[in-house]
């Protein structure tokens, strides 16, 4: 049977291997009896997944030293588990006797993430499911768990209000137009105190579609949790306004390697006010979104002076001004 798991780990991206060993060990470990299939679901900064035998997933931390955000994402699954729609935790592991990095085993939702079947969904589909989604979302937003209020997982406006100052101040030292650098600046100075006004949350900091599992045209699951945090009911819609643009870099999304991935996200903004209106009172939102949008591509373009960022950037500011 392990001859077999080997013939199966050699042959995934060699690009996306951490230490494939590292896999085949928890696999072993575990129990596992068959392997049939293993596919890679998610690579990112923070935490590399695969699927077994479409039964499990395992996810592994990046980071040795990071048990404390690990640890969140779990008990943030265990605690929503009761009634929001999550992925099931089978087995946490932090003691690295059997691998160095800090694991979980899921039992995998059924169905598959949304982003594999999104494109050829027909309009009333998606619609349908987008409507679940963000039902699920809204009964996160409902209920604070009390051990996600400390401080590291709290976006207030002082804190939001600090890094849009911070990064615009680190935008004048860097090579943007001199013209750009003044918009910005006085974008920010009148709409930054928009900000104020909050209803602190637990909400997702980047979303996309690649956290949800749907089965039979409902949503399964939801996933992702490493990217909860406590911060403004309406700051989802940076990553919505980013997936429903046509000129914004959306967070990266398995839905747009196809190039008709992102069909049918144009509607997505009305399906989230059907059920969770709240998050588009606030005064103004359209320059709180500009805000938002013109924080995370700053950032950005400080890391990675792209033309495209920097398109980007003028494009935010040419439509929310």
């Amino acid at each position: 049977m392990f001859r077999k798991v080997e013939g199966i780990l050699n042959n995934l991206d060699k690009k996306n291997q951490f230490d494939i060993q590292y896999l085949y060990q928890v696999i072993q470990k575990n129990g596992f009896k068959e392997i049939i299939s293993i596919e890679l679901l998610k690579n990112d900064y923070y935490s590399i997944m695969y699927q077994v035998n479409d039964q499990y997933i395992i996810e592994f931390s990046k980071f040795p030293k990071s048990r404390s955000d690990f640890k969140m994402m779990i008990d943030l699954y265990r605690y929503y588990s009761k009634d929001v729609k999550v992925l099931p935790v089978l087995i946490y592991d932090e003691s690295k006797k059997i691998v160095p990095l800090i694991y979980a085993i899921f039992r995998k939702p059924l169905g598959e993430p949304l982003c594999k079947s999104w494109n050829i969904l027909d309009q009333q589909t998606k619609k349908e499911i987008a409507h679940e989604v963000f039902s699920e979302i809204k009964k996160i937003n409902m209920n604070t768990p009390h051990f996600m209020t400390k401080e590291k997982y709290v976006v207030d406006f002082r804190k939001r209000k600090a890094s849009i100052q911070r990064i615009v101040s680190n935008s004048f030292k860097s090579d943007l137009p001199q013209q750009l650098k003044n918009r910005i600046k006085y974008y920010v100075r009148v709409n930054l105190p928009l900000l104020k006004d909050e209803t602190l949350v637990p909400t997702y900091n980047t979303f996309k579609f690649d956290y949800v599992f749907i089965n039979d045209g409902h949503v399964s699951a939801l996933s992702g949790f490493n990217q909860l945090i406590i911060t403004s009911n309406d700051y989802i819609l940076e990553s919505l306004y980013r997936m429903a643009s046509d000129f914004l870099n959306a967070p990266f999304s398995r839905c747009y390697s196809d190039t008709f991935g992102a069909k049918g996200m144009d509607n997505i903004l009305e399906w989230i006010e059907d059920e969770i209106p709240e998050i588009f009172q606030y005064r103004m939102f359209e320059k709180r979104i500009g805000l938002y949008l013109l924080e995370r591509s700053l950032r950005h373009y400080l890391k990675s002076h792209s033309k495209y960022v920097l398109e980007e950037i003028v494009n935010i500011l040419d439509i929310f001004e």
